[in-house]
């Protein structure tokens, strides 16, 4: 009994905790030019184990075996990295976003057409189609699922729409960012996020361009500027003290394109963890990669090389405690078994 006390106070103590700050340490790599012929925009990856990843296109429903080597000392990206021959994903037109399942040895895909999710084997082929919230019928033409991420160790799935849907409000503006929908699919419960808006006379459109999940379920959100370049950002969100809004049919109620008279909180997001702007890399996807033997998480984004953009990679580091999918699983487990029928919570925390 005094165990299950004791670990139940340390469980519960976890979950009130405050997550350690994360920093994002750039290695001063720089773009990494990407070997191999996409035939499309790069707009999606993940990883999968070691130096493999996938990629996939926005143009023609393409994945791509993407293999990227990164010295674990250094955190750097050794050379020639590259893609493998084209895997055609039956079905996909649009494809956006990409998530690796471990359990499954499966990938997930966010197509902006329809909008649409699938899943497919790793060797291509017709893939299984997934539900998708019906709120997401109204997003508007080229701004819908631009993002896909699984968490490690809970298997819980996100995507975000790139701009706001139809009756979420205005898309970016020089005066005011947009409205988008981070959803737990896994959960189906949502969150709104605002973008920051765009620069004035430089830019003409500011959105969501990808996801990544930490284990504690902490997120990391890219959001990507068309300016005279490519403006970048990387901001952390919690979905702690913001209204969950999958209820709401539309997130401007009264269809005024102002959101300030809405009850509803968004995501709460302070300084941007990492900003960058390039004149011709277009950084469309993001994800986690390998630990470094510092224990450092690593951070890959990819680049879309619709002319004249480049088609390049991008290291980045996360500095902060950062628990294994492992360690947060067997708390839960211990938790769970200990405590018995005296403590039961659908949602942890």
């Amino acid at each position: 009994m005094q165990r299950a006390i004791l670990f139940c106070g340390l469980w519960l103590a976890l979950c009130a905790a405050p997550a350690a700050a994360l920093l994002i340490v750039d290695p001063g790599q720089g773009p990494v030019r990407l070997g191999g012929t996409s035939g499309g925009g790069l707009s999606g990856i993940t990883h999968r184990s070691g130096n493999q990843f996938f990629s996939v296109s926005d143009s023609g429903g393409r994945m791509y075996d993407t293999r990227i080597d990164i010295d674990r000392a250094t955190g750097l990206i050794e050379p020639q990295p590259s893609l493998g021959e084209p895997i055609t994903l039956n079905g996909g037109v649009d494809l956006e976003g990409i998530a690796y399942d471990p359990v499954t040895d499966t990938v997930l895909v966010s197509d902006e057409n329809g909008p649409a999710l699938r899943r497919h084997g790793l060797a291509g082929g017709p893939g299984i189609e997934l539900v998708v919230p019906v709120v997401f019928a109204n997003a508007r033409a080229n701004r819908s699922l631009e993002s896909l991420s699984l968490q490690p160790g809970s298997g819980a799935l996100w995507t975000a729409n790139e701009e706001a849907l139809d009756g979420d409000g205005p898309v970016s503006t020089t005066t005011g960012g947009t409205a988008v929908r981070i959803t737990n699919l896994t959960s189906s419960r949502q969150w709104a996020y605002i973008t920051d808006p765009i620069r004035p006379l430089l830019a003409n459109r500011s959105g969501v361009a990808d996801l990544a999940v930490l284990p504690d379920g902490r997120l990391l959100v890219l959001e990507r500027e068309f300016s005279f370049g490519f403006r970048h950002r990387i901001y952390e969100v919690d979905v702690a003290g913001a209204t969950e809004i999958s209820s709401l049919a539309m997130l401007d109620s009264n269809r005024n394109n102002d959101l300030s008279d809405e009850s509803w909180l968004p995501l709460a997001k302070g300084a941007p963890l990492w900003e960058y702007t390039t004149l011709l890399a277009n950084f469309e996807g993001m994800s986690l990669g390998p630990r470094l033997d510092n224990g450092e998480m690593t951070l890959v984004l990819v680049s879309d090389d619709d002319r004249p953009a480049t088609q390049n990679l991008y290291m980045l580091h996360l500095h902060g405690q950062i628990p294994e999918p492992s360690t947060l699983a067997a708390l839960a487990l211990g938790a769970t078994g200990l405590v018995g029928r005296r403590f039961r919570s659908p949602w942890p925390c």
